[in-house]
């Protein structure tokens, strides 16, 4: 029986693509896609694991890519395509909220996790963990292990909802249900099945 259900942050509660980004730095540095995509990479992942915050980022990319921008100008655009699911959250306070413990799990940065902490419209959540705050991203299983630890849950007892099939498999390896998420309509059909 289902008891907490468990949502990833980016590609689930909130758009992920930092397709813009990529393309303003591909302009900004003359090199190209892939080059940018292994440094950006990186960075991000160092960045979600807490080995560095945003202004750390920024500091680096300044560098990296001589960059004449201020902090401020980094974070519009680097997050600019960053948008919140509100089709979602609808589903999740029509038919989920008061009925489950509700959580994020998510591979994400310092900022986020503040920014997420801080939205009023997202306070009938339980608690949220962050890679950044673990140490530890997905899909490790120490990951999943801490975060059931934290919440005094059985796997068993437990949905997981991410955008990544590798780290849906992880969660139903260690006993969770699991959904796939594609979009808010998909995601509701398969929530009714579920629940």
């Amino acid at each position: 029986m289902i008891k907490a259900i468990i949502f990833d942050w980016g590609g689930v509660l909130e758009s992920d693509t930092r397709e813009t980004f990529t393309n303003w730095l591909i302009e900004k540095t003359n090199l190209g896609r892939e080059a940018i995509r292994r440094i950006d990479e990186y960075y991000y992942r160092e960045m979600n694991l807490g080995h560095i915050t945003l202004e750390g980022l920024f500091d680096k990319y300044k560098y990296i890519f001589n960059l004449d921008i201020s902090f401020d100008e980094f974070k519009e655009i680097f997050f600019q395509e960053f948008k919140i699911n509100k089709n979602l959250l609808n589903i999740i306070n029509e038919k989920l909220v008061g009925k489950y413990k509700l959580y994020v799990l998510s591979n994400n940065n310092d900022y986020i996790a503040n920014k997420a902490r801080n939205m009023q419209e997202l306070k009938f959540f339980d608690n949220m963990f962050f890679s950044c705050e673990i140490g530890i991203i997905k899909p490790d299983t120490g990951f999943f292990k801490k975060v059931l630890s934290a919440i005094k849950m059985s796997a068993q007892d437990c949905l997981f909802i991410d955008n990544s099939q590798g780290n849906t498999y992880i969660a139903e390896r260690l006993g969770m249900n699991a959904i796939v998420f594609k979009d808010y309509k998909q995601f509701d059909n398969s929530l009714n099945e579920l629940i």
